[in-house]
């Protein structure tokens, strides 16, 4: 089947005619791959961190696997947008436990994170690919420590990675950790506690947009016994840091929260132990200064938890694990208009009688990706996939009614510039919604072939429709 813009923009249309009885027969999912077959026991990662990530159509997963006889982290990609795989490769070899693997990218720029036991005591490592998961660097030492630290989470942007993870070097309670690097890995900022408080902090998760970082995690404060979601923002790449907040005053639990950002939008999610134990949405308009209504993403009345988050323009993509069939399945949910409503029926990923858990979520252009961790050959568990490829409809891609930006030259040959803005950074788009450059107002488009994109500015209000010539 092809999926022309065209084709996307009619189902759009037909989506906002029939809002009041929305159900997923418009949802693509193509069948379930294995991923992973052999004699051992893997696991996928949740709980704030993603296992699977996308850049056009280079996917790359990673996963804990025991086929060596203790844990290491494995990888493997597709360079078709998920339709074929190729090998898996080891990340690591050492005899030590390596676990809770994390993955993000942008561009050719491929970073895991991992905790590692080879330095007696839990720490954090990373491994950095420049080639889209080809191929690997060395295994490097993030924290330096005795105390443990453990759980990392990973953002990527340009070459500058942000990682966040849990803490012990106070002395006291786990606290949420904060280091970035802004060359692909070669140094890194000191890390930094991001919780002031003593009360423990875990769980944390990271997202990135151009110069805005944004990071949750659970927590408790001094009025509650139960914990709580907590959210920091920064706009200046992690500089300084805005106050911390609280996103749910409700008394209840709330767990493995999950953030992610599309310019001036930062999205949230968590498990609640309101409602039978459901999944919350949040959403800030300003960078997380202030924040929407909380709404229910998931439709069901069962036990749901453990949610993944990926956020493409208005398109939010929520997966997470559900008990109403009585065994552990994977369900879905999506909202097309940033999450102030969503489907009025839950999709059900996988259909089998065993358990599967820890399911991670991401999205690029048009294609929604999910990996997982399946028991359902029994004696071993194994990692399965499935994609969507147009899971992400087309009416918040670039050219969709934001106001204009003046480009001169326009078309152009070499490359284009914005008169007046020329020290702004802004973002260029391909037709498809894939991110395939980030400029400065005074040069514009050098390293792009020919062809028609977009160009907004980091925020995503105004924008250009630009053309390159031969």
């Amino acid at each position: 089947m092809v999926y022309t813009r065209a084709r996307f923009e009619r189902r759009a249309a037909v989506v906002l005619l029939t809002a009041a009885c929305a159900t997923f027969a418009l949802a693509d999912w193509l069948p379930e791959v294995r991923l992973t077959d052999n004699p051992s026991n893997v696991s996928t990662l949740g709980s704030g961190s993603r296992s699977i990530c996308a850049a056009g159509d280079v996917v790359n997963v990673v996963w804990k696997d025991d086929r060596a006889g203790n844990d290491d982290i494995y990888a493997i990609r597709s360079v078709d947008g998920g339709a074929t795989w190729l090998a898996e490769q080891p990340l690591t070899s050492d005899e030590e436990v390596s676990q809770h693997a994390a993955i993000a990218c942008d561009g050719n720029l491929v970073v895991v994170v991992w905790e590692d036991y080879r330095d007696t005591n839990p720490e954090i490592y990373y491994k950095v690919s420049h080639d889209g998961g080809a191929s690997w660097g060395q295994d490097s030492r993030l924290t330096v420590d005795e105390a443990s630290s453990a759980n990392p989470c990973v953002a990527v942007w340009g070459q500058t990675i942000h990682v966040v993870w849990q803490d012990s070097r106070d002395g006291g309670p786990e606290l949420v950790y904060y280091a970035r690097s802004d060359n692909a890995g070669g140094s890194w900022t000191p890390a930094m506690r991001m919780d002031p408080r003593d009360n423990g902090s875990w769980t944390a998760s990271v997202a990135v947009w151009d110069t805005m970082v944004h990071i949750v995690w659970n927590g408790f404060d001094e009025s509650s016994t139960y914990p709580a979601v907590y959210h920091v923002s920064s706009f200046d790449r992690g500089n300084t840091w805005d106050p911390v907040k609280r996103l749910s005053d409700a008394n209840s639990t709330q767990l493995f929260p999950m953030v992610s950002a599309w310019g001036s939008q930062v999205h949230a999610v968590w498990q609640d132990s309101r409602n039978n134990t459901r999944i919350y949405h949040r959403r800030s308009d300003d960078g997380g200064r202030n924040w929407n209504e909380e709404t229910i993403v998931s439709a069901g009345e069962f036990f749901m938890t453990i949610p993944s988050l990926a956020v493409v323009g208005q398109n939010v993509h929520v997966a997470f694990h559900d008990s109403r069939n009585g065994n552990g399945d994977i369900y879905y949910q999506r909202s097309t208009d940033g999450g102030n409503t969503w489907y009025n029926e839950d999709y059900q990923l996988t259909t089998n009688e065993e358990d599967q858990a820890f399911v991670s979520v991401a999205a690029a252009g048009t294609a929604v990706h999910a990996v997982w961790t399946d028991a359902r050959h029994l004696t071993d568990l194994e990692v399965y996939y499935r994609r969507d490829p147009s899971g992400s409809w087309l009416q918040d891609s670039p050219g969709h009614g934001r106001p204009a930006l003046a480009l001169h030259p326009n078309p152009f040959v070499g490359m284009t510039q914005v008169p007046g803005r020329e020290n702004e950074c802004f973002v260029a788009f391909d037709l498809a919604g894939n991110r395939v450059g980030r400029y400065t107002g005074a040069g514009i488009g050098a390293d792009l072939g020919p062809g028609v994109y977009f160009l907004r500015n980091t925020t995503g209000t105004v924008e250009a429709r630009m053309v390159k010539m031969r």
